[in-house]
């Protein structure tokens, strides 16, 4: 018995998705990571996941023969969240040996913020040896940005660090309105961008059950 398995996520709105089976990917990488096919790249380590985190086949890993030393980045381009609430940043990722990879989100241009350290054996999906992580970037910065630049850093001596199917999902059903930077706070409203259900929080569950049957 083979078993796999998918993950939905329902009433959401998909910003971004990049699953690098495509050689038209934007990302900027520096030091060892490299898009490579998973099935052809068991060289790198007897941990090497047998496959990708999802169909396709490929995924950026660090290396291509041998062990990570030292760093390693992977960067997206900036990404427009404009006109979106309740934003996740979803990827599967992997890590073995001596290695740790960091996740950081870089909003409307600032300075980035670390949201997640991830080290070897923390979790798997089926056999695949990919772990799953899911985080709110509102929680992460404490605002809704416009934008958003996601990094992946690697750094170890002697281990190996993945990533892929990297996805940005905003919760249906909502929209944002502009809020003046000079609002005195009275009416509780984030400057900058605020964000409500456009259809009322029972719209907004009717969603989510439709779209799960």
């Amino acid at each position: 018995t083979v078993t796999e398995d998918y993950r939905i996520q329902p009433a959401q709105n998909q910003v971004y998705f990049e699953d690098f089976n495509s050689e038209e990917h934007e990302y900027s990488m520096e030091g060892a990571f490299i898009r490579d096919y998973i099935e052809t790249s068991c060289a790198m380590t007897a941990d090497t996941p047998v496959r990708d985190a999802s169909i396709g086949g490929f995924a950026l890993v660090t290396g291509e023969e041998s062990t990570l030393d030292g760093t390693a980045s992977a960067s997206s381009p900036e990404l427009s969240l404009d006109g979106n609430r309740d934003v996740d940043l979803s990827y599967s990722y992997w890590v073995a040996g001596d290695a740790a990879l960091t996740v950081e989100l870089v909003a409307d241009g600032a300075a980035p913020v670390e949201i997640a350290r991830h080290e070897a054996r923390e979790g798997s999906l089926g056999a695949t040896g990919w772990a799953y992580a899911s985080h709110s970037v509102y929680a992460a910065l404490g605002s809704s940005p416009k934008a958003v630049t996601l990094r992946f850093s690697a750094e170890g001596a002697g281990g190996e660090a993945g990533v892929d199917d990297i996805g940005l999902f905003a919760l249906d059903g909502t929209e944002c309105s502009e809020v003046p930077d000079e609002d005195d706070g009275d009416s509780g409203l984030i400057p900058g961008c605020d964000c409500r259900s456009a259809n009322g929080p029972e719209a907004s569950l009717w969603l989510g059950l439709l779209a799960m049957l």
